[in-house]
């Protein structure tokens, strides 16, 4: 009886053998090696390789295509289970392991190259957004509006910890979503040009810094935000610790949210101005000690603190930034109430950002823009969406211009140094000399003696001058010029109050808009209607007006 049932099993086997293509002797009869089985079993599927050199599977199922990192545990998985099903034995992690690491040769070698996406990609001109659904489907976005595909003419990969994006909806308005969030009316506009841009799949992105006091929802905020664009187990996330650190959330998540930040440190302000406009990232690369691996990274980044995190200049002029208005006791929802309103409203929502982004493909090469910021490619698209969104024309531009001058303001603040360096063209109006003049006469002008001594105080005529260089763009936005020239002296720095400047911007503002530079108990003010320097004090506190 037991020969019976081991003489079947063989047979089955052997038929099984038979179906895949797949026998376990070689042409001379000799038996394969169970890493050269697994390599066989590997090749059946689609094998290629991405721009540097990473191999991919794609994998067809019944009705749709997966597609996934050749050193994966879903493939590995596979292999061990098509192993078995052919063999009727197991395989070793070391062996399967073996075997992947030919099939990343030979995807590299003799597969094709494409291009690998998160969650966004475009083809033929239209956009496609990866739902995230276990059947592997798609929107298409197009110039015409949107619908629900399988297998889109791309390869999306997914993140362990990827979820599903919302089912669209049509028939919704983005009032569904305000009335889920306490946001000024004013930062509306703002919020869905983030939202649309988030949806693109080319930089530069705005970032969004989401500031406001305890209890105002920043978090709960944050997290709705990301689920219009990429849902995931791990919403929040701590601020990294390191580049490395950085580079992995970066690159397996399309969405970087971090949460509670009490400030931003150089090294990670950087990198995220790198990723908001699209920049490469070296790293060691995986089992070896000498190469490198660059990869080319882009995307939207949501950050949320009490205080205002975004004061480095060139970080301020990619983001935008809001503050959560606070939450009356008697309008508070239970958190389970207000998560099953997201979750009933949520489709609909994300049907009508669909609608603003076909709005966005539609208009945008009509778009023709006088204010043109940093990120101006990502302001065109949102001005391009404002159709179908529901916004006036114009509405997103307004408000960022608002939200930009607020930010210079903030970014200027922040820095004693150049608090200082405010002070001191109030007083003598224009001045020259070279940075290590600057750095023997600035403490003078310092509001108290722990301003110079902070870290944030430059020590040295070359930090100095790289801490002017880096605020030299929000200081000429309040009318303040800064010079760099040679002489046979030396390096000069030239600085001064640029009325002309100052004239002809306001000329272009129909608001007007006061900008404060804190310095101590001095305030730097600006009001966009008045062309004319001057200055003032009350309470003892010195203020000074030009134009932006």
């Amino acid at each position: 009886m037991q020969k019976e049932k081991m003489k079947q099993q063989k047979e089955k086997v052997k038929n099984t053998n038979n179906q895949a293509g797949i026998s376990q002797f070689d042409e001379n009869g000799k038996r394969k090696s169970k890493s050269t089985i697994l390599i066989e079993i590997g090749c059946k599927f689609e094998l290629f390789h991405d721009a540097i050199g990473a191999g991919y599977v794609t994998i067809t199922g019944k009705n749709h295509k997966e597609t996934w990192p050749i050193r994966s545990r879903k493939f590995a998985e596979l292999l061990a289970d098509k192993y078995f099903a052919l063999i009727g034995r197991g395989v070793s992690k070391n062996t399967i392991s073996d075997a992947m690491d030919t099939l990343c040769g030979k995807a590299r070698v003799h597969g094709k190259s494409h291009s690998i996406y998160r969650r966004i990609a475009s083809a033929n001109g239209n956009i496609y957004n990866d739902l995230g659904d276990d059947k592997w489907q798609s929107v298409e976005i197009t110039p015409n509006g949107w619908k629900i595909v399988g297998n889109p003419p791309v390869k999306f990969l997914r993140n362990a910890s990827s979820l599903s994006l919302p089912t669209p909806q049509r028939g919704g308005t983005l009032d569904d979503l305000w009335k889920l969030i306490n946001v000024r009316e004013e930062d509306r506009a703002l919020i869905a040009g983030f939202l649309i841009r988030a949806l693109c799949p080319e930089p530069p992105y705005f970032g969004l810094c989401v500031a406001g006091e305890q209890g105002t929802g920043k978090s709960t905020f944050c997290t709705m935000i990301r689920s219009f664009s990429d849902p995931s187990t791990a919403m929040l996330r701590p601020p990294p610790k390191d580049d490395r650190d950085f580079l992995a959330g970066a690159v397996n998540n399309w969405c970087l949210t971090y949460d509670n930040l009490s400030g931003i440190q150089p090294w990670l302000s950087d990198s995220f101005c790198r990723v908001l406009t699209g920049g490469s990232f070296a790293g060691r690369t995986l089992y070896s000690t000498t190469e490198e691996t660059t990869v080319p990274l882009a995307r939207p980044v949501v950050l949320n603190g009490i205080d205002d995190i975004a004061t480095r200049p060139d970080l301020a002029d990619r983001v935008i930034a809001i503050e959560l208005q606070p939450i009356k006791d008697s309008n508070r929802l239970e958190e389970r109430h207000l998560w099953e309103n997201f979750n009933k409203l949520k489709g609909r929502i994300f049907g009508v950002l669909l609608d603003g982004l076909s709005s966005a493909l539609k208009n945008v090469d009509s778009i023709n823009l006088e204010y043109r910021p940093r990120q101006l490619d990502a302001t065109k698209w949102a001005s391009a969406a404002e159709a179908g969104l529901g916004f006036a024309s114009g509405s997103f531009v307004t408000a960022y211009q608002r939200n930009q001058k607020e930010l210079v303001s903030i970014s200027l603040e922040s820095s004693p140094f150049i608090a200082a360096l405010v002070d001191l063209l109030k007083e003598k109006q224009r001045w020259e000399g070279t940075s290590s003049d600057l750095l023997i006469l600035l403490p003078d002008y310092a509001r108290d003696e722990d301003a110079v001594k902070s870290r944030a105080w430059p020590k040295s005529p070359a930090w100095g001058g790289r801490t002017l260089k880096r605020h030299a763009p929000a200081l000429r936005k309040v009318g303040m010029d800064i010079e760099f020239s040679k002489n046979e002296s030396g390096r000069l720095i030239t600085l001064y109050f640029n009325t002309m400047q100052d004239k002809a911007e306001t000329t272009k503002s129909a608001q007007s808009t006061v900008f404060t530079v804190h310095t101590g108990q001095d305030r730097f003010e600006h009001d966009s209607k008045n062309g004319k320097d001057s200055k003032k004090r009350e309470n003892s506190e010195e203020k000074i007006t030009v134009s932006v």
